[in-house]
């Protein structure tokens, strides 16, 4: 039986910036980020994230991680 992992991604929304810089959203290759109502990232799909890690790389305070 084979075992697909789904990524997870936390995003600690003390240290968010996004409100000023919406990187995550802007560059995710994929749209797994939406602008939620407080103007900071939401994961609407997460199914979709392939790992790459650009956001994670790309966030300037470092409050995105994805793991398995």
């Amino acid at each position: 039986m084979d075992v697909i992992k789904m990524p997870r991604i936390i995003i600690d929304y003390v240290k968010c910036i996004a409100e000023e810089e919406k990187i995550c959203i802007e560059l995710c290759p994929v749209a797994v980020f939406q602008c939620g109502e407080s103007g900071k990232p939401r994961v609407v799909n997460a199914d979709k994230c392939n790992m790459c890690g650009v956001c994670q790389a790309n966030c300037p305070v470092q409050a995105i991680m994805i793991s398995t």
